[in-house]
This record gives C-alpha cells, structure tokens and sequence, in this order.
C-alpha cells in the first residue's frame, strides 16, 4: 500500500488496505493508514473514525505517533 502511494496510485493504495481490513477488521495500523490515506483522498469526514479506530484497538501501540503525530 506504501509503494501504491508513493507512486501516487492512492485509489489503489486505499484499496489494497481496505483488503488488510477485510481479512483483519482489528488490524490497528491499516485504520491508521486507512485515515492517513483518506485525508489525500479528499476525504477528511472519513479521518477521525478511522484514526478513532486505530487508538481505540491498540492505545497503547508505540507506533501511534508515527499514525498520528501524537505525544
């Protein structure tokens, strides 16, 4: 999904995610990803569950600054 989007193929970024999602709904940073992806999708309604979701199945994650800029 990180090289679909790199290359700037961010449809087929989302959709390769939304796959991860399908075969693993509690799969933490693929929502944050999820997010990340709407936002440049021009789709910023769709951030915040997304983003919600991720903290709310991993809050304690060590990646969570990475997802999303926090502490």
């Amino acid at each position: 999904a990180f090289a679909s989007a790199l290359a700037g193929e961010f449809a087929r970024a989302e959709a390769l995610i939304e796959t991860c999602l399908d075969l693993d709904p509690n799969h933490a940073p693929a929502h944050a990803i999820s997010g990340a992806f709407r936002l440049y999708l021009g789709d910023p309604a769709g951030v915040l569950p997304a983003d919600a979701c991720a903290l709310a199945l991993s809050p304690r994650d060590s990646m969570k600054a990475v997802w999303h800029g926090l502490e």
